[in-house]
């Protein structure tokens, strides 16, 4: 009996009186049956894993590695997922071209390898782009067409990645560098055409234009002339040979070259133009008039040349036909109000320069500052010619 006061009696006294032994034996059998059911489920987990197939990202991946077609594809490892891979890749590429118009393209040692490859430009794109040296080259047309000259030298660029022997790219890539003052640039550009072309006529225009504004003016002449050689119809070379030959005060060779490109390319105010100058140069005025007003006729909105018309006016003293020359080609009274004091001014008419300075501030008080120079150059040097008279 115990305290509470009833017999305690024990379901099984033997169990209970090996009751610690058959705990720990108990407690081992459940440990070996749960370590051969974990060992089972382990084998079972292994053979569902051998069993699964791999992702398409990673199969992707595998076909990338082991397909040499498939080389220039990226396969990110995280896709955006707040933007479509689409935007991704436009946004990608803007940043590249951004970054292309901040830098120089070139280095000493030449292009810079600098350029994204696909992979770079696409790096959160699934499917590889496919761009042709065509649509490279069209989409650098249609920026020099915007003006924008450093994203079509990076179109450009990509095309001749793909094929550098496209010599009519490598021409306009030659003309956009001397455009922009890469004069070394220029030059590697159109020799490269004439390694594959040695007689290719506009390689040897363009390399001259480039010594042209490199001062070296012989060397120019020269490759102007293998040009002419090459393609005897090359009127644009002759035209450049006579800008050369006005530099050097050779007017008589300049209106050689000018007629021969004339000759070719009878319709052009431009050529009429240049002649008609070179002429003017040469003190030829009569000449000069007649040239110039063929020119105008041929393109009456040309501004050049109805303000070179007032110049020669100007030397033949019709200053009146001076006038209505210079509005023609200012399209602004006072402007050409301005150019006839300058004529009268050069003539040492400095009571005519006056008037028509005052006439050209009168027309515009605020916004003609040159006007009101001129006018006190023109003051300065009638109180000289008073000076001058009274002594």
């Amino acid at each position: 009996m115990n305290k509470f006061g009833y017999t305690r009696f024990d379901i099984n006294p033997i169990l209970s009186s090996r009751r610690p032994k058959v705990l720990v034996n108990l407690f081992l059998l459940a440990m070996l049956l749960a370590i051969f059911v974990g060992c089972t489920h382990w084998e079972n987990r292994k053979s569902r894993f051998r069993q699964i197939e791999p992702s398409p990202l990673q199969a992707l991946k595998e076909q990338r590695i082991k397909t040499p077609e498939n080389k220039q594809k990226v396969w990110p490892m995280k896709q955006k997922a707040s933007t479509s891979a689409a935007e991704d890749n436009a946004a990608a590429e803007d940043e590249e071209k951004k970054s292309y118009e901040k830098k120089s393209w070139f280095s000493a040692s030449g292009p810079k390898s600098r350029f994204a490859a696909p992979d770079k430009l696409n790096q959160f794109a699934t499917v590889a782009v496919v761009e042709t040296v065509d649509e490279h080259e069209r989409l650098g047309d249609q920026y020099i067409r915007q003006g924008k000259i450093g994203l079509a030298l990076w179109q450009y660029d990509r095309a001749l990645r793909q094929n550098p022997h496209q010599a009519n790219i490598h021409y306009k890539v030659g003309i956009l560098c001397l455009k922009k003052g890469l004069t070394d640039e220029a030059l590697k550009a159109f020799e490269e055409i004439l390694k594959n072309d040695p007689q290719n006529a506009l390689a040897y225009e363009g390399k001259g234009r480039v010594l042209m504004s490199m001062g070296e003016l012989e060397e120019a002449k020269e490759n102007f002339r293998q040009a002419i050689d090459f393609d005897p119809q090359f009127w644009r070379a002759h035209a450049w040979l006579g800008l050369i030959y006005d530099q050097q005060r050779d007017f008589e060779s300049a209106t050689s070259e000018y007629s021969k490109a004339i000759a070719i390319n009878p319709n052009s105010s431009t050529l009429l133009n240049n002649l008609g100058m070179s002429y003017y140069l040469a003190q030829d005025y009569e000449k000069s008039l007649e040239i110039l007003i063929k020119a105008s006729k041929i393109e009456p909105v040309n501004p050049t040349t109805y303000n070179n018309l007032g110049l020669v006016f100007g030397q033949l003293e019709r200053y009146q036909e001076a006038l209505e020359a210079f509005k023609q080609g200012e399209r602004d009274e006072a402007a050409a109000y301005n150019n006839l004091g300058c004529l009268y001014l050069a003539k040492g008419k400095c009571r005519e320069a006056i008037q028509a300075f005052e006439k050209a501030i009168e027309l515009r008080p605020c916004f003609y500052p040159k006007a009101s120079e001129n006018l006190k150059k023109a003051r300065s040097a009638l109180a000289a010619e008073q000076t001058r008279n009274r002594d």
